[in-house]
């Protein structure tokens, strides 16, 4: 979170620098002063990262409820695919939750992360649950080396209402 206050605060400043310079270029005879220019930026600026905190922990709040949480289904191998699958189990208020999995290569040497989100080992399968299931999003977590999968899932998806 304090990054994000940190990044608004930034952007909040150049777009104020900005547009003081295009005001004192438009109009050469207008005289603002400084200290209202400041006054401004900073009591805006606090109104937008006070607003901001305020409703990403409001979506935090009902995240961790269960509420307005999409599901999805990942499609991966390798470490990628693991650090995505335990990030996003991991972290509550992502706005995820993992509905079911294609783990491509399971024979692995790397640990499969721990997930309640049933676990496939067939495309075919995955999507007849996919599709059962009203799963909104299948995410592709795999090396470019696997295009061969990638065109098969992007096929097997293709005439549903599926973001991929």
């Amino acid at each position: 979170m304090p990054q994000l206050a940190i990044r608004l605060i930034l952007a909040w400043a150049v777009v104020q620098a900005a547009g003081s310079v295009l005001i004192l270029g438009l109009d050469r005879l207008a005289t603002v002063p400084l200290t209202w220019m400041l006054y401004w930026t900073g009591l805006t600026g606090a109104g937008f990262v006070a607003v901001r905190m305020l409703i990403y922990a409001t979506l935090g709040c009902f995240r961790q409820a269960g509420l307005d949480v999409r599901p999805v289904a990942v499609v991966g191998c390798g470490d990628h695919y693991h650090r995505i699958v335990s990030d996003i189990e991991a972290n509550a208020t992502s706005g995820f939750r993992i509905a079911a999995r294609l783990d491509w290569k399971s024979g692995e040497a790397a640990e499969a992360p721990r997930s309640s989100a049933p676990v496939f080992h067939q495309l075919d399968a995955l999507a007849a649950h996919v599709r059962e299931t009203a799963i909104g999003e299948l995410w592709l977590a795999l090396p470019l080396s696997e295009e061969r999968l990638m065109r098969r899932c992007v096929e097997t998806v293709s005439y549903t209402h599926l973001t991929l």
